[in-house]
């Protein structure tokens, strides 16, 4: 995790090589997933193999998580800490990337460098999803 802005701002970049899955970023545990579903947790499931499947299998940079504190949006705050992986993915020569269901994170997104590298509908009636990436 890297904090910006007086903690006003954090992001979760996932580096290269990393052992840790979206899923596994996403739930402190499996257990509570279960108890928060009728179906013990195969929709959850389902929707995370499925974002995982369109995750680059090369080595990348991968910002899953990004907020800033409403009251301190527009101070670039969310710019320091994109622009903090994409420097990371540059030095190292490979893609960053991400994932959005909010359409007006597109442009944003657009503006570091990021393009659309697959949209779709997540199954089950899940969100419609941006994948975008940066390549190096």
């Amino acid at each position: 995790m890297i904090e910006a802005g007086d903690s006003a701002g954090v992001a979760a970049w996932i580096p290269p090589g990393s052992d840790v899955g979206l899923e596994q970023v996403n739930v402190a545990t499996w257990s509570e997933v279960v108890g928060l579903t009728d179906d013990g947790g195969d929709r959850y499931h389902r929707f995370w193999s499925w974002l995982e499947s369109d995750v680059p299998y090369e080595p990348h940079w991968m910002l899953d998580m990004l907020g800033v504190d409403p009251a301190r949006q527009g101070e670039g705050i969310g710019s320091a800490l994109v622009r903090y992986g994409v420097e990371r993915a540059e030095a190292d020569g490979v893609p960053a990337f991400l994932e959005t269901s909010k359409a007006r994170n597109v442009p944003y997104d657009e503006r570091f460098g990021f393009r659309t590298a697959a949209e779709e509908d997540a199954p089950d009636g899940g969100p419609h999803i941006w994948f975008m990436r940066l390549d190096p």
